[in-house]
């Protein structure tokens, strides 16, 4: 019998966190999880989902469950190969927005690691802007020998108070500090100035999309002239075409999430193709429940190779139990 894709359902669900989540253009008390529920015609269904994060880029609630809602009437009645061939066409444009279809899709031939739920080596979250809560977290041995993964605030003072309360501390792994897009070029390179001048830059793995995703100009710029301050592009990287345009201008990190990527294939096969560019790839989506983050363990479990560790899929983490 020929998989024919019978039904599709979509619904929005909240997901309170246990505390705040503050990211450089907002803070999260919450997670909005538009879940894609597909049904095939011998009654199997699978369901993925997207939690938008208006900022990051610019899809929205509505606008994601608008764009669902247009395209299921389209590839209910297809054959699923078929409708994900129909939807990879939208994953440039509106990878958020079509990654739960073509990921629901996809979960008909990925099986789950069974032992994801044991998996533990994640970045631990903090932000410059408490200063207080940022000192607590280094103080508490068990996150001693754990990655801090510092989202910036993109206020210069800020920023800078809390790289010189990080420098008097010593840490086993290296930092990675996220400034989510915040900077403008000449903030940047303020920053840069800063902790090339400080004892923070040895603690640095590197600085992740300092400036907006599109500013290649810009982020050549900083790689140029601040070679030994590593760049991991995240919000940048779609697509292959977004991998050549990094390692064009000397960028060897990057960071792949279920979402930005469109599905799951896409995922594995992005990160090969940089791997086999010798880039380094950071794989997780610390906004996301286990639906999605457990497809990001069992990937890295199945293909440790291409990925580093620490994973960033933690977002299930934060949610209130």
């Amino acid at each position: 019998m020929d998989l024919i894709i019978s039904d599709i359902e979509v619904e929005k669900l909240i997901y309170p966190l246990a505390k705040p989540y503050v990211l450089s253009f907002t803070v999260l008390k919450e997670f909005i999880s538009i879940q894609t529920k597909v049904t095939l015609n011998n009654g199997q269904n699978r369901i993925a989902e997207v939690i938008p994060l208006f900022g990051y880029n610019s899809h929205t609630a509505s606008s994601i469950i608008e764009f669902i809602e247009s395209k299921k009437n389209i590839i209910t009645g297809l054959k699923i190969k078929s409708a994900r061939n129909y939807l990879e066409k939208y994953i440039y444009s509106d990878a958020f927005s079509v990654s739960p279809l073509i990921t629901a899709i996809d979960l008909f031939n990925f099986q789950e690691n069974l032992y994801w739920k044991d998996f533990n080596n994640f970045v631990i979250p903090v932000s410059t802007e408490s200063i207080s809560n940022l000192n607590r977290i280094i103080n508490e041995t068990t996150y001693s020998s754990q990655t801090l993964k510092i989202k910036l605030s993109g206020d210069l003072n800020k920023d800078i108070i809390a790289f010189k309360s990080l420098s008097k501390h010593s840490f086993k792994n290296k930092l990675r500090l996220d400034a989510n897009q915040a900077y403008s070029l000449d903030l940047a390179v303020d920053i840069f100035n800063y902790i090339n001048q400080s004892p923070i830059k040895s603690k640095i793995l590197y600085v992740e999309q300092p400036l907006l995703d599109n500013d290649w100009i810009g982020h050549e710029y900083l790689r140029d002239n601040f070679p030994e301050i590593e760049i991991m592009l995240d919000e940048s990287i779609v697509n292959a075409e977004d991998v050549l345009k990094a390692k064009k201008i000397g960028i060897n990190y990057l960071k792949l999430k279920l979402f930005k990527q469109g599905g799951i294939s896409e995922l594995v096969n992005l990160a090969s193709f940089a791997n086999n560019m010798g880039m380094k790839v950071v794989l997780g989506n610390g906004v996301a429940s286990s639906l999605s983050n457990m497809i990001e363990v069992s990937l890295y479990l199945k293909y440790p190779e291409l990925f580093i560790l620490p994973l960033e899929a933690n977002g299930y983490l934060k949610i209130k139990k």
